[in-house]
């Protein structure tokens, strides 16, 4: 019960409180939530490979400040393309290459999963 309690109070702070302020209260909420998913998704894909990059959790809270902006689109797609080629260069710089296609691909599936959903519901809240 106690656990239960703990857990509704972190939901409504969390998840209301933020949601209620908006503007960039919600964004940066959003964004932590996201940063630590990241965290999250790198533990587990690292069960299939140990040398992901981590190059993403820096170009997640990008997508947020993107939203933004008033280039929103172009923006975002030049953090597309970081969030497919910071990893490959890490990847390739490596002298044993073995594995090195599945560690590109975990960590841009990974920021890309994460930045352009956070991307897009900054973009949806920012609506009139």
């Amino acid at each position: 019960m106690k656990t239960r309690s703990i857990s509704a109070i972190g939901v409504v702070l969390v998840g209301i409180v933020p949601a209620m302020f908006g503007g960039p209260v919600w964004a940066l909420t959003f964004a932590l939530i996201c940063m630590i998913a990241f965290v999250e998704y790198h533990g587990l894909a690292s069960l299939l490979s140990p040398r992901i990059p981590k190059v993403g959790i820096l170009i997640i809270p990008c997508f947020a400040a993107v939203a933004w902006t008033n280039n929103q689109e172009r923006l975002a797609m030049g953090l597309v393309a970081l969030a497919i080629f910071l990893p490959m260069i890490s990847t390739l710089r490596r002298k044993n290459l073995a594995g090195s296609f599945t560690d590109w691909a975990l960590a841009s599936s990974g920021t890309l999963y994460l930045g352009v959903a956070l991307f897009s519901a900054v973009q949806l809240r920012l609506m009139p």
